[in-house]
This record gives structure tokens, C-alpha cells and sequence, in this order.
């Protein structure tokens, strides 16, 4: 029995991706989810109450994984002011990044572009916050590895890296005619023109 109810869970999921991508969430209703899973309008809500949890099981994989790329750059490993030390991360990164594009590209312009009045409206916002929060921690940790090293970095900065940073992600999959080597390319000379930036401002 519950086989059962995990594949028609799976199947509800599967068609609910399907229609959110093609058409967005506002324009997905909870009639069409149920006609093309072949699952009753009424037994839908046994496995979600609502047309926003189903979003949010959409969409989990990629949270998961954003989070994930957001703690691996707080890492113990990655607390270093040696220029190649930091390419080596930089490129890690990178890879990391066009992987998520990757395997998310039509989740993330979702998530980023189509998901007003549900509980990840204005999802970009709370994901910068939450890098900025994440950079001045890792600023904390430079500082006591590196005594040396000026982090009086205002929050407000932070803020508008992390803004930046977040807009570039949602423009590289909203902008579709990028390709791999496009990405790659602008990733290796963001990373060059900013770490310049950032070795100036830390007085490296």
C-alpha cells in the first residue's frame, strides 16, 4: 500500500513540474494536476493540501542543493588569502555552479520568475540574505585565522555583493541562448575581476 502511495505521490509531482515549468503556478491549477496524474481532484489533497506544498516538493531538490552550494563556501578548508588556494576553490565553485545550471536551469527560472503569492515569493531576496549572513560569518572566521586582515566590512556592502551575485544567477537562466562555455567563461572573469576586489579591500 504504500508503494502505491509513493508512486502516485511521484506521479502528482512529475505532472505538477511538468505544467509549472510550461505554463508557471498561477496558471497551473489543481484540476489540470489531477486530470493528467489520473488522480481524483478530492484524493490529491490526502497527499498535499495545497497547490503550494506541491510546489514545494517541486522544488525541494533544488533548494537542497542551493543550500548545500551556499554552506560549501563557508567551509574551514576555503579560509585562505593564498591566491592559488583560492583559484583552486574559485574553480570548484564554478564547477559547482554550472552543474546547478545545469541540472536545474528550467527549476531555477521558476523558482526566480514565477512563483508570486506562494510561500517562495520573492525567493531571490531571502536567498541573498541569507549569502550575506553567510559572508560577514565567513569574514568573522578570515579574521581570526588572519588577524591581520581588515574585515570591517560594512553589512549593507555585503548586501549588495550578494544582491549582485543573485541577479547574475537569475539572469544566466533566464537568458537561455547562454551556453556552457558562455557561463564558464563569464564565471572564470567574475571571479578574476571580483577577488581583485576583494584582495584590495581586505588589504591582502
Amino acid at each position: 500500500m504504500q508503494v502505491k502511495k509513493d508512486d502516485v505521490r511521484s506521479r502528482i509531482i512529475a505532472v505538477a513540474h511538468d505544467e509549472f515549468i510550461r505554463n508557471g503556478v498561477k496558471k497551473t491549477s489543481m484540476r489540470t494536476i489531477a486530470k493528467r496524474s489520473g488522480v481524483a481532484l478530492g484524493n490529491i489533497y490526502k497527499y498535499f493540501e495545497s497547490k503550494d506544498k506541491i510546489l514545494c516538493a517541486v522544488l525541494a531538490p533544488l533548494l537542497h542543493t542551493l543550500d548545500e552550494y551556499l554552506q560549501f563556501h563557508n567551509r574551514t578548508d576555503h579560509l585562505t588569502i593564498d591566491f592559488l588556494s583560492m583559484e583552486q576553490m574559485q574553480a570548484e565553485m564554478m564547477n559547482r555552479l554550472l552543474t546547478l545550471v545545469r541540472q536545474f536551469r528550467p527549476e531555477l527560472k521558476l523558482l526566480f520568475f514565477s512563483t508570486e503569492g506562494t510561500s517562495l515569493d520573492c525567493y531571490r531576496d531571502r536567498f541573498t540574505e541569507q549569502q550575506k549572513q553567510l559572508g560577514m560569518e565567513y569574514l568573522q572566521m578570515l579574521k581570526q585565522k588572519f588577524p591581520r586582515l581588515n574585515t570591517e566590512v560594512s553589512p549593507f556592502l555585503m548586501h549588495v555583493v550578494c544582491s549582485m551575485w543573485s541577479m547574475i544567477l537569475s539572469e544566466i537562466v533566464q537568458y537561455e541562448e547562454l551556453g556552457e562555455e558562455d557561463i564558464r567563461q563569464f564565471f572564470a572573469e567574475y571571479f578574476e575581476f571580483s577577488t581583485a576586489g576583494w584582495q584590495k579591500l581586505l588589504k591582502v
